[in-house]
């Protein structure tokens, strides 16, 4: 194997939303705020948090793993409800990867396991989710 199963976990599901999302920007990790400030209207952050792995009987350097991922979008409102815009993209992220479950051949499956939203009103009209996707893989080393 030449590349983490988390990397291609990561970069097959920002190809998908590349293809879904045309108007939001995608990016496959990130270390600062996005969104207003980077003048993106939408924006989409793809982050592989944890991992649970569990070695194949019989079959050393063979393994199940179980990718959790974070997807966070963030929105501005430009005269709409931010959180109908959020939940807008939201349903998006949720119909491109149920449409390709298996991100285009690089998982067995994935699943949507939770959805966290945030509002945020103070400076700018804006909300945010965090989207977790559990994603089952197999690898050998």
């Amino acid at each position: 194997m030449t590349t983490h199963p988390r990397t291609l976990v990561r970069t097959a599901i920002a190809t998908l939303l590349e293809s879904a999302l045309p108007a939001a920007a995608i990016y496959r990790s990130r270390s600062r705020p996005v969104g207003r400030r980077d003048g993106d209207p939408q924006a989409v952050e793809i982050f592989t948090p944890r991992e649970t792995s569990q070695r194949g009987a019989g079959t050393p350097g063979k393994y199940e793993r179980m990718i959790s991922v974070a997807i966070a979008g963030h929105v501005t409102g430009g005269g709409e409800d931010p959180a109908d815009i959020a939940d807008a993209l939201a349903l998006k992220i949720e119909q491109a990867l149920e449409a390709d479950g298996t991100l285009g051949g690089v998982a067995i499956d994935c699943a949507l396991t939770g959805t966290d939203m945030a509002l945020d009103g103070s400076a700018w009209a804006g909300a945010a989710f965090m989207q977790t996707w559990d994603v089952l893989v197999t690898s050998e080393i």
